[in-house]
């Protein structure tokens, strides 16, 4: 038990250190730092007689104290300018992201590295031209080496700096945003698909649904992470099958059931390592919880289809991404893979995430947000109808025809022209074309679950 507790501790350990990274301190900071101790190495180097001998005066030429300091004074006082600019411009497009399309996508910004980057390359700059200014007149002699060094610190920076004015000028785009984010999304699917892909593994014992006791959070807030294996193998012998309750990105109140065991009581041990496994936050974090990333360009688009915003072409720029991303998913459920724990003989069962309840979470609000806008019913109606056409999982395009019917019947309900209620008929009867051609529709077999939401999940 206590050789688990050590894992959990590393495990949020290590989430911590992930936040510190991609934090807008953490690179900007080491980079300074490793500017000052590039300053001491040259200031060495200068002095250094054996390599004055070996390269001889042609690179080793003195250089007056004044002109030394002038030429340090300036890239100091550039390169700390330059990061003030860094620094103004990464929070205005940050700040603009966040008031015309969600405040959420400061957390995405953050992943910019390119941003920490420059302002970690204008520091370093700074404190070597700052150190080696502080050394200038009390050194024997000032060469070549560091003032050489200090002007290819600047060289470096104004290339960073001019690459991330480029960076930031296709970041005023709101397509380019857009894109951002759904290619984020549609990395994390491909991560978790080749996760997936490389846990597979020989069948697993079949789960039978605990009935026993269950156990209960003791504070509140969004689950960031559940290790899986923690849970495993800290169970107690007696144990069979563990239940989760919860997912990445649900929010947890205080006596919600985290889980439920084929035991009448939860040992006290136990039940606390379950409530550590589960590590909660303050909001919702994209480690595990993909759905985060469907949601934030939901959240754009539901923002771009808004009165106050009425920007309509935005949403359907959210649709065609989110299209792509379910391209890629093609059906597949995000449920993790049940664990099972050969040395205890325990089963950890996460709580499903099906792929027809991602789906409706994604197109149920874009159906009811665009309900008056033919524009968007138009995108959408078009996207759902390529999605069924190509899909090779039948039930996905079940879930696409019921979403592309539902469309339909919220479009036709406003007042139309004929030629804008013939053109949404026309998207639907493509649709149904199109999958009579590709192949008829099977119905996909339920899922076995009980009442208390028992469902079973693939292995």
């Amino acid at each position: 038990m206590l050789e688990i507790r050590g894992i959990l501790r590393l495990e949020r350990w290590w989430r911590r250190l992930q936040t510190v990274l991609t934090s807008f301190w953490f690179v900007p900071l080491v980079l300074g730092a490793g500017g000052w101790a590039v300053a001491l190495l040259a200031l060495r180097l200068d002095q250094w007689e054996a390599l004055q001998a070996g390269l001889g005066d042609i690179f080793f030429r003195q250089i007056a104290a004044e002109t030394a300091r002038s030429i340090l004074a300036t890239i100091a006082a550039a390169t700390i300018s330059a990061t003030s600019i860094v620094y103004s411009l990464s929070l205005l497009i940050r700040t603009l992201a966040a008031s015309s399309l969600g405040p959420r996508l400061v957390q995405d910004f953050r992943q910019d590295r390119l941003t920490r980057l420059t302002l970690g390359v204008q520091l370093a700059a700074f404190t070597y031209a700052l150190t080696v200014l502080y050394y200038v007149g009390s050194v024997v002699e000032t060469r070549t080496i560091s003032i050489g060094l200090a002007i290819g610190f600047v060289l470096a920076a104004l290339s960073f700096l001019v690459v991330f004015v480029n960076r930031i000028s296709d970041q005023v785009s709101i397509d380019h945003i857009v894109a951002r984010v759904a290619g984020n999304l549609q990395w994390a699917l491909k991560r978790e698909a080749a996760r997936a892909e490389k846990g597979t593994r020989a069948p697993l014992p079949e789960p039978t649904p605990p009935a026993g006791a269950t156990i209960l959070a003791e504070e509140d807030g969004y689950v960031a992470s559940i290790s899986y294996s923690a849970i495993a193998g800290g169970a107690d012998p007696a144990m069979r099958t563990v239940e989760l309750l919860v997912r990445p990105g649900d929010f947890v109140i205080r006596r919600k059931a985290l889980a439920r065991i084929d035991l009448e009581e939860a040992p006290e041990g136990f039940a606390k390592l379950v409530r550590e496994a589960v590590i909660l936050g303050h909001a919702r974090t994209y480690y595990q919880d993909i759905p985060a990333r469907f949601q934030l360009l939901v959240e754009i688009a539901l923002r771009a289809l808004s009165p106050g915003v009425n920007d309509v072409f935005t949403a359907v720029a959210c649709a065609n991404h989110l299209a792509g991303a379910f391209s890629l998913l093609d059906g597949r459920d995000l449920t993790p893979p049940v664990y099972f724990d050969e040395a205890r003989d325990v089963i950890v069962v996460p709580k499903a995430l099906r792929f027809s309840d991602l789906a409706g979470a994604v197109f149920h609000p874009l159906r009811q947000a665009a309900a008056q806008v033919h524009v968007m019913n138009v995108a959408l109606l078009g996207t759902l109808g390529d999605l069924a056409i190509a899909s090779r999982s039948a039930s996905a395009r079940a879930v696409y025809v019921e979403h592309a019917q539902l469309l339909v019947a919220s479009a036709c309900r406003q007042p139309l022209e004929d030629a804008d209620r013939a053109m949404i008929e026309k998207l639907l009867e493509r649709t149904r074309v199109g999958l009579q051609e590709a192949g008829e529709i099977k119905e996909p077999a339920p899922a076995p679950h009980r009442e208390e939401g028992w469902e079973e999940t693939a292995s």
